[in-house]
This record gives C-alpha cells, structure tokens and sequence, in this order.
C-alpha cells in the first residue's frame, strides 16, 4: 500500500474510497474484501496484515466528505476505470 501502482491497490481504493467503509466492517468482513481484491493468491497473514493497515490508517484519517457523497461513486467510477486500463491488453 505504499505506492499506487498495481491491481491490489487500486481495487481497495475502489472498495474503500474513505475511512467509512473499513471502520464500519469487522476484521473477517474486511479480511474477505482484501482476500477477493486480488486476482493472486495471498497468505492469511498477508491478508491479516493488510486489513490492520487499513484500519490503523482509517483511524488515523479524516474523511472531507460524507460517505454518501456523490463523490464516493466517483471515487470508485474513476479507480475502477483505472483498473481497467491497467488490465487492458493494449497494443501500440
């Protein structure tokens, strides 16, 4: 989670656009969610790992807007876009 670049990312971004949506599941909830982020197979403690960090970062961040603002969905419109892109066979 330390750089912005690859699948795994991009898809907790489109999950979690704010702190809201990983504070309001539990630790098996969110588990499942990083588990399925991901098209490669990860360990139990990699997984473990991942949804403490994502809650100690929740706690540590300020959402601007509400969770039900319009842009959450733009949010997750524009990041799955981005996945897209990234999982395109693109020929130049």
């Amino acid at each position: 989670m330390a750089t912005q670049t690859g699948e795994q990312y991009w898809n907790l971004v489109t999950a979690f656009p704010c702190k809201g949506f990983v504070l309001d599941l539990n630790h098996i909830e969110l588990s499942a969610i990083i588990r399925q982020s991901t098209s490669k197979r990860i360990s139990d403690k990699h997984v473990a790992y991942l949804a403490e960090e994502l809650t100690a970062l929740a706690n540590q961040s300020y959402c601007a807007v509400k969770k039900t603002s319009p842009m959450m969905e733009e949010v997750k419109y524009y990041s799955g876009g981005y996945l897209d892109f990234l999982n395109a066979d693109i020929l130049f």
